[in-house]
C-alpha cells in the first residue's frame, strides 16, 4: 500500500476493512479516505461535514459516530442517514 493520498494532513485515527476496500478515518480536514487492496490504489476520498469520533465498516455500510450522532453512509460515502442523538458519546 502507498502513502494516504496528496490531501492528507494529519495522521488518521481509526481503520476498518470491509472486503478488499481499506477505510481510513481523519478529524481535520474531517473525511475518510479509501484505498482498494486489489488495485493497489487510491479512491476518491469522502468528505464529511462534521468531526467523526468513530467508523465501524460492514458488508454493506458504513457507520459513523460524530460525538452522540450515529450515521449510516453507503460503502462508497452516498446516502447519509443520521440516527436521532444519542444518550452517550461515541469514541
Amino acid at each position: 500500500m502507498t502513502a494516504p493520498s496528496a490531501t492528507s494532513t494529519g495522521a488518521w485515527f481509526a481503520a476498518e476493512r470491509q472486503g478488499d476496500i481499506a477505510y481510513f478515518v481523519f478529524s481535520n480536514p474531517a473525511r475518510i479516505e479509501r484505498f482498494n487492496l486489489a488495485a493497489d490504489a487510491w479512491l476518491p476520498v469522502i468528505a464529511l461535514t462534521r468531526t467523526p469520533t468513530a467508523m465501524a465498516a460492514t458488508d454493506n455500510a458504513l457507520y459513523v459516530a460524530f460525538g452522540s450522532t450515529l450515521s449510516r453512509f453507503a460503502l462508497d460515502g452516498s446516502g447519509e442517514n443520521v440516527s436521532d442523538d444519542g444518550l452517550y458519546f461515541v469514541s
